[in-house]
């Protein structure tokens, strides 16, 4: 159960982890920064917990180092999935060999 409590854990870190506010909210708010190269408005959101810009025409614009922390929080995600499959698999295999073994298999008593 202590190894279950450990990856909800880490999950919550993981989505703590900085900020969706841009460097640049502070000299140019969202929905007003304009695209770098046809200067319309772009659309801001946040994926992966990451601030991002779009442009309709030409596509995501990102602050530097924003691609690595999606990136980042992408495959630890993946990381944690799979050890919590891992997890459910061995708790439901042991599980059905209990149900399939009995109550008192383990105390070495038989039933025919």
């Amino acid at each position: 159960m202590a190894k279950e409590e450990s990856i909800f854990e880490q999950l919550r870190e993981l989505e703590s982890l900085g900020s969706p506010e841009s460097p640049n909210e502070q000299l140019v708010p969202s929905g007003q920064r304009a695209c770098p190269i046809c200067q319309q408005p772009m659309i801001s959101s946040v994926k992966q917990g990451v601030a991002i810009d779009c442009c309709e025409e030409h596509g995501l614009w990102m602050d530097e180092g924003k691609l690595e922390a999606i990136l980042y929080r992408i495959e630890k995600r993946s990381q944690l999935s799979r050890k919590l499959a891992v997890q459910n698999t061995v708790r439901n295999t042991v599980r059905n060999e209990r149900k399939r073994r009995g109550p008192f298999d383990e105390f070495g008593i038989e039933f025919d």
